[in-house]
């Protein structure tokens, strides 16, 4: 199954001493919207360089695979299991 994931983009601040501020948090849909709050961030915060983060892959786990081993339906059968 695909993973529907739109490509987003952050802003991370990296310090004087090249340190990152803080963890981004806001996704921006589009990167001209990204650059657009870097310059805004940057001029409200002289010294700080504001780097724009694109999304480029996402990768997940699967742990659980059933595949079907070409069985119809059964006849339902009363196996007295209560569930």
């Amino acid at each position: 199954m695909a993973l529907k994931i739109r490509p987003f983009w952050m802003i991370q601040g990296i310090g004087k001493d090249g340190v990152p501020t803080r963890p981004p948090t806001v996704r921006h849909g589009t990167q001209a919207a990204a650059l657009s709050e870097a310059e805004r961030l940057a001029a409200a915060n002289p010294g700080i360089a504001f780097v724009v983060l694109e999304s480029v892959a996402a990768v997940r786990r699967r742990d659980v695979e059933v595949e079907s081993l070409g069985r119809g339906p059964r006849d339902p059968v009363d196996d007295e299991i209560p569930f």
